[in-house]
Formats: structure tokens, sequence, C-alpha cells
């Protein structure tokens, strides 16, 4: 009988019966296909097995604790299914829910959580047997972990099964917590910072224990700071310091007042282009040697390619 249904946790009816089942995560769409001669018995397995975090199937625990057990459902999609027919009917709703592709055998892990197709046993296999085994041994039970990892459980994944159901983190007061972590309560304006309370404030370094180069940035930048004083103004800006002529300023100098636009650059100047070298066209002229000169392997070389140095009637040896 087709058309599906969702079981509810602990229904078994009176008799058995045999069909293809699915576990479905709801917001995602996921799913797992199986087959079973008793498939309400089958599906309460899965669900205590889930519960207690040792799912054959890695990637179904993994989501179960992750999501908790409201994000699932079980449906049962076809029953009365003779029990031959139980292997081909499952493959048929894999590839109806596109899990899987028939033509090239591959199991696609975003669409559902089969491991491998109807009757093949893969997950007996030992390559998924260790995978089974590293993620049981990495799910911690609750106790196990630190109280920070505890909190951010907690705080961004409530629905996990590991979370018992009165824990709560502990709330430090006011006094208890770190000055950081009222600062940034303070900058979030949280309803547990005193009245009246605020940050520390800096003292500043007093204007003559700064270097010249600090007190040139703030009276550039920062002309708001309470440090600067009125009459101050850099070397060589005032009337009391002759200011250097723009052509005796080194060239480097010169590209920089160029930058700023500064009043002491001429009109008419501006930085040097860059000119590469261009790789000179014409080779050098190469003073060739003289055929006696040069060696019986060259010489029978030049001989071969006919060259014009080649005495009339010279041959290599025979």
């Amino acid at each position: 009988m087709a058309g599906s249904k969702i079981i509810l946790d602990g229904y078994i009816p009176k008799t058995a019966q045999s069909g293809i089942y699915s576990i479905t995560h709801i917001a995602r769409g996921k799913r797992y296909i199986g087959s079973s001669k008793n498939i309400y018995q089958r599906i309460k397995e899965h669900r205590l097995v889930l519960r207690h975090g040792g799912h054959c199937n890695p990637y179904l625990q993994k989501a179960w604790i992750r999501y908790g057990e409201s994000a699932f459902k079980f449906e049962v999609i076809e029953d009365g299914i003779l029990e031959e027919n139980l292997i081909e009917k499952e493959t048929e709703y894999i590839i109806k829910f596109g899990i899987g592709d028939i033509v090239t055998g591959k199991l696609f892990k975003e669409k559902g959580y089969n491991l491998c197709w109807p009757g093949k046993e893969g997950w007996k296999d030992s390559i998924i047997q260790e995978r089974i085994k590293k993620n049981n041994s990495r799910i911690k039970q609750w106790n196990d972990l630190c109280y920070s990892y505890q909190c951010s459980i907690y705080n961004h994944t409530p629905a996990d099964s590991r979370i018992p159901e009165s824990w709560q983190p502990d709330k430090k007061t006011w006094d208890e917590m770190t000055y950081g972590w009222q600062c940034k309560l303070y900058k979030r304006n949280d309803p547990e910072v005193p009245e009246g309370w605020k940050p520390r404030e800096v003292e500043l370094i007093h204007w003559d224990q700064l270097s010249y180069n600090y007190q040139c940035e703030i009276y550039a930048y920062r002309k708001d700071d309470p440090r600067l004083p009125d009459d101050w103004i850099p070397k060589g800006a005032g009337t009391g310091h002759q200011m250097k002529d723009f052509t005796d300023l080194c060239y480097a100098y010169q590209i920089e007042f160029y930058r700023d636009n500064d009043p002491r650059v001429p009109d008419n100047w501006a930085p040097k282009a860059k000119h590469r070298k261009k790789p000179s066209s014409h080779k050098k002229n190469i003073k060739l040697k003289d055929f006696n000169s040069l060696s019986y392997e060259v010489q029978r070389s030049l001989y071969k390619n006919s060259d014009s140095r080649v005495p009339e009637g010279w041959s290599p040896r025979r």
C-alpha cells in the first residue's frame, strides 16, 4: 500500500508488516531509506540507538546529535510488500528521491544518509566500521566536556541531545566578571551594567614627553587632541625658522611634496619619467676565426653546413 505516513514514538501494531521506511531531516530534506520485514519494530530500534549515540550510520548519528530528535521524522513510505521484493522496492525509492544513480552506482551524501545500495551491506565494510568507531569516539558525554564548550553548545545548538534538562550556565555577578567582559557589556548597552559605570580613562602622555614625529602626526591629523598647545607648530613652518627652497630639497622630498600638493612645488615641475633601456636590436660584430685555427670537429661541422669559410677541395678524413 503506497502513501507515506508519519510514525509516532512507541507505535507498534499487533501484526508485523514488511515495507519501506524513511528517516528524514525535516529542514534539509535529506532521507535515509530502509526496508524491513517488520518496519515498525525497525523504526523503534533506529530511535533507540540514535538516542544512545551508537547508530551504525555515522552521518545520520552526527546530524541527530547536532540538530536534535525534533528535527527528524520517521515515515512508512509503503507497507504490505512481499519479502522477496523489498530490496528491489528500496532501490526504486532511493532512485526516486535522488539519493543515488543506478547507472553510475553512486550515492549522493548531500541528498541522503544511505551508505550503500540495498542488499550489499556496505556498512559492514571495514572502512565504514572504522569511521563509525572514530565518529562515536569523538562524541563526548556532557560531563566530559569543559565548561566553556558546554556554554557554547547551550548558546548555539540548544537542540543538542546531550544537554541535561535542568542545566544552565552559571551567571556571574558584575564584580566577578573580568574588566574586558564588563567593557563588552558596556558597549552593547547590556542591562546588567550598573548605572553610572564607565570604562577607566586612559592617562594620556604629556605633550613634552612625546616624540617630535608623534607631535607632528597629532598636529597634522588630530588637531582636536587636548594635549596640542595652541601656539605649537612644526619646525620650519613658523616665521622663526627659514624654510628650505624647493630646489634645495633632495629629489625624494620633492616627490613627496608633489604628491601632497605642497605650495612650494613649481607649476611646471613633475617627477622624472622612468625610461627602461631598450635591448639593443643589432648584434655585435663577432670576429670569425680562421678555418685553419678551428678544431677538426668544428671544421667537419662547417663542411656539413656548406660554410663559406671551408676552402675549396677540403674534405673530412676517411
